[in-house]
């Protein structure tokens, strides 16, 4: 910065001043990708917010995933408890229709 300013400072020639201008025209090429870059900080800012939303509805998914798994063995488990007291009522039945018919 304190060339170009100097160069401002000492411009004597035409040639200096297409100097400066190409510098300036460099300048302005190089705002515009700080800009561009501004904007893309912007957008991973974003996306990285977008990610820890995922993840929180990753850990929330997964914890529901738990909880079904843990309702779907409960009701296997009583399932098969109703299973076994509905066979025992069927062999009590059976039996009772045995015991009648050897009294008869």
């Amino acid at each position: 910065m304190e060339q170009i300013q100097t160069t401002c400072n000492s411009l004597t020639s035409s040639t200096d001043l297409e100097t400066l201008d190409n510098l300036v025209s460099q300048f302005a090429a190089s705002e515009a990708q700080l800009v561009q870059l501004t904007s893309a900080c912007g957008d991973l800012v974003g996306v990285t917010d977008s990610v820890e939303v995922v993840k929180t509805i990753q850990g929330k998914v997964t914890d529901l995933a738990g909880q079904i798994a843990g309702t779907r063995k409960r009701l296997f488990d009583t399932r098969t408890k109703v299973q076994a007291i509905f066979d025992e009522h069927q062999c009590n039945k059976v039996r009772k229709l045995e015991l009648l018919l050897e009294r008869h």
